[in-house]
């Protein structure tokens, strides 16, 4: 068994600070909040602002936006260094920031991956810590991994699909995703998934503490005083719905 270097509580801190930090926050937008309002009220304000600064009707948006809140603007297609997305365990509440914004995406060594949040709905929690309404779920190839929240600190784009309703706005990288405490685990259809404290992306051959989850790495590296596996791990399946 690998000896992971933090708990639930640890990572979620962490989690919070990064975000907190963030240059940039992010609030990934659905469709059904820009073409079905009177269903959904409570972030109208924000989308009259986004519709106010971007001078295009509701309609446009029919695959959502990734929209910084503070200002209305619309992110989509913009990448930035780094970023942090998790989901508060106090609140049940989503957050994503992300910081030092690029002129172009570059992207670093290793597999793709994106990124989404599921609902509670698409999922049966099988422990307390992972009863939330939301859950981070980072994808790479045809693996799915599950976790409170997760953290690039490989370069990051704000990736609009375009592809009319959820899950259309999937965060894209490149890396090795590493996986911190596994806190829980979730069934979906069926099938039993474990649920980490925290996922972190991060560029390929820089190894971290923690479970290696998607990229290939001869035998077992020691990294920071934890043990790291080389190898894959991950489960296929349809794809979610974020929010």
């Amino acid at each position: 068994m690998p000896n992971y270097v933090d708990a639930l509580g640890d990572a979620v801190r962490r989690l919070s600070q990064a975000v907190g930090n963030a240059d940039t926050p992010v609030v990934p937008a659905p469709s059904r909040w820009f073409i079905q309002p009177n269903r959904n009220p409570g972030p109208q304000r924000m989308i009259e602002q986004v519709l106010a600064t971007t001078g295009l009707p509701r309609e446009h948006f029919s695959s959502g936006a990734f929209i910084d809140p503070r200002t209305g603007e619309v992110l989509d297609g913009q990448s930035f260094a780094s970023g942090a997305m998790f989901v508060n365990p106090e609140t049940g509440r989503p957050a994503f920031g992300v910081s030092d914004k690029m002129d172009e995406y570059s992207p670093a060594a290793g597999a793709m991956v994106d990124a989404n949040l599921i609902r509670r709905l698409l999922f049966k929690p099988l422990q307390p810590a992972t009863d939330l309404p939301f859950l981070t779920a980072v994808e790479s190839g045809k693996q799915h991994h599950y976790a409170i929240g997760a953290r690039y600190e490989s370069p990051v784009l704000l990736r609009n699909t375009l592809t009319g309703p959820n899950p259309t706005l999937r965060p894209r990288s490149r890396g090795s995703v590493w996986g911190n405490e596994q806190v829980g685990e979730i069934d979906i259809r069926g099938k039993t998934h474990p649920v980490y404290s925290e996922i972190l992306i991060a560029p390929r051959g820089q190894p971290r503490a923690g479970k290696l989850l998607r990229y290939v790495v001869p035998g077992a590296i020691a990294a920071g005083g934890a043990t790291v596996l080389g190898g894959l791990s991950g489960d296929t399946h349809a794809d979610e719905e974020q929010y």
